[in-house]
């Protein structure tokens, strides 16, 4: 079990929110969700980078999982947040868009295994190199 790492949970589909944010709570992640990206940037900006990680989804109304990065990305006290990706799709087409923007990782929605190993991997990356 994992204690105090927080992960910022970014999706619109309420289905897979009731799937994911029990699964990574059940792991021992304290575990904040967000609706739409929208909501997932007020949330940064109210609490600043206190996040240890943040897994958004890609294809949402309004603003894509691409574009949230992009912005989360622009605030340096989110600079060294690792963000996966965690989506229905993954492509080259994504897997160079998400590079671009300073993804960390991009996992399907149906592998939660990988996107517990990918988390942990991010997570011990990053305290080696704070």
């Amino acid at each position: 079990r994992v204690s105090g790492v927080k992960v910022l949970v970014v999706e619109d589909s309420v289905f897979f929110r009731k799937l994911i944010v029990p699964f990574l709570a059940n792991v021992g992640y304290e575990v904040m969700e967000a609706a739409t990206p929208m909501e997932a940037i007020s949330i940064v900006e109210k609490r600043g980078p206190v996040f240890d990680i943040i897994v958004t989804d890609i294809e949402m109304p309004e603003m894509d999982g691409f574009e949230l990065t992009a912005q989360l990305r622009a605030d340096p006290r989110m600079a060294r947040v690792p963000i996966l990706a965690y989506t229905s799709t993954v492509n080259e087409i994504f897997k160079q868009r998400a590079e671009k923007v300073g993804m960390n990782g991009i996992i399907l929605k149906t592998d939660r295994e990988s996107l517990l190993e990918e988390i942990t991997r991010q997570l011990s990356g990053n305290r080696e190199a704070a």
